[in-house]
């Protein structure tokens, strides 16, 4: 299971998806400027900073592993082939 997440964060990924990755790049970086602020903050924004942190990576994560829709793999002896499937 860990192969065909590590092989699918490999494959192309739609450019919806890729600008949702953007975004929660954006999102954690403005989350870890909060949390590593040289003043003194609020406890609320500093939480805040670690929840936005947290949402950016998932965002980033999720967005990532999104494969195209015909770029499918076959396992195939046990092993699998990589390749645009296009259905009829």
């Amino acid at each position: 299971m860990m192969k065909e997440f590590m092989a699918r964060l490999g494959k192309p990924t739609p450019s919806f998806f890729k600008s949702l990755r953007n975004i929660g790049l954006a999102v954690g970086a403005v989350g870890t400027a909060l949390i590593t602020a040289p003043v003194v903050l609020p406890a609320a924004v500093v939480t805040l900073g670690g929840y936005l942190v947290v949402t950016g990576s998932v965002m980033g994560i999720v967005a990532q592993t999104a494969t195209e829709k015909n770029y499918l793999q076959k396992r195939v002896n046990g092993k699998f082939s990589k390749g645009y499937i296009y259905e009829d």
